[in-house]
């Protein structure tokens, strides 16, 4: 049905009643982009530099008293300290007090350090927000979803909007195919399970379904994205009739006495509530493990790279020895 300029001229609002909106529903799906910062979030830049200094200073610090002591240490100081702090086993053997002593709190200064990264990583994970879309209908077009409706007599009158963003989604809209468009609540409501999946209707129709369907963990991963935003109906009369005065006076009684407030209370379904105490575990996502894991490979390559280094660097002085002793 659509609204035309006949009729708006033959009637008139009496006053507005009835809180309205419609909505697209969907499930937020974890987000595709790779964060490299994952590795370094877990702690303030003012700790990684605290870091470094504290283990130049160790460092510094071992390789004295092995200078001074008696220590046969064959490999290098910095790989000893960098076996301690990552709390790896490390062939170490010392005579002396002062060495050992130094070794100890350095493995228990990577002991904690390893377990406030660790806290912080999973505390980081649990209390990591939703991937919350904007409330824009420019979004729902540029997120590529399918879409769906119910079949409903106001979408005329929501498309003829002469708002940018609708006229934008409007576009998008008539572009899909018509046995696509639409389904029915029930059905809607169970396709939004899929992700990828966005159903409009309004949302007094779909609550009730949600509420009895969804489990607090869908709930809370709902999103709603506005195509008309939330306004009032208003009733409407015809412009000579003879009852428009008094209807009018009694529906502002009933207003302004709280009936119709409390009647929208008791009547309407309330929208399904997300628990957000409980916590639920989740798989880790490939886009989550892929900066360690390019971490990995970018470590073995440049030891790979190293190890062709020293084996040209070995032959190359391998030759000239024996070309000094021809």
């Amino acid at each position: 049905m659509i609204l035309s300029d006949g009729r708006l001229n033959s009637a008139n609002v009496l006053v507005q009643v009835m809180p309205l909106r419609t909505c697209f529903m969907f499930f937020t799906v974890p987000s595709v982009k790779i964060d490299m910062n994952v590795i370094f979030r877990p702690f303030a830049r003012n700790v990684w530099y605290m870091f470094l200094l504290l283990t130049i200073i160790v460092v510094f610090t071992l390789w004295m008293i092995f200078k001074l002591g008696k220590d046969d240490i064959d490999t290098g100081t910095v790989l000893i300290i960098v076996a301690a702090i990552s709390q790896q086993g490390f062939p170490f053997n010392s005579n002396q007090i002062a060495s050992r002593l130094a070794f100890l709190q350095t493995m228990i200064f990577g002991l904690l350090l390893y377990n406030c990264y660790a806290g912080a990583i999973v505390s980081a994970r649990l209390n990591t927000p939703l991937n919350k879309m904007n409330d824009s209908l420019y979004s729902i077009v540029d997120s590529k979803m399918k879409l769906g409706t119910s079949r409903e007599k106001y979408l005329n009158v929501l498309m003829n909007s002469t708002l940018a963003e609708i006229q934008y989604f409007k576009r998008y809209w008539q572009a899909i195919p018509e046995k696509e468009k639409y389904y029915s609540v029930e059905d809607g409501i169970k396709a939004i399970m899929k992700p990828g999946f966005a159903y409009h209707t309004d949302p007094l129709k779909a609550y009730p379904l949600i509420e009895r369907i969804f489990d607090n963990q869908m709930i809370c991963r709902l999103n709603e994205v506005h195509w008309l935003r939330p306004s009032v109906l208003g009733v409407w009369s015809s412009r000579r009739s003879q009852f428009q005065e008094i209807a009018k006076i009694g529906l502002i009684r009933i207003i302004t006495s709280g009936i119709c407030k409390r009647e929208l209370i008791r009547w309407r379904p309330r929208k399904p509530y997300c628990d957000k105490d409980q916590q639920y575990v989740s798989s880790v996502t490939i886009h989550e493990a892929l900066p360690i894991i390019l971490v990995l490979i970018f470590g073995i390559i440049l030891s790979v790279i190293i190890c062709f280094m020293e084996k040209i660097i070995f032959n190359v002085l391998r030759a000239k020895e024996k070309k000094g002793k021809q």
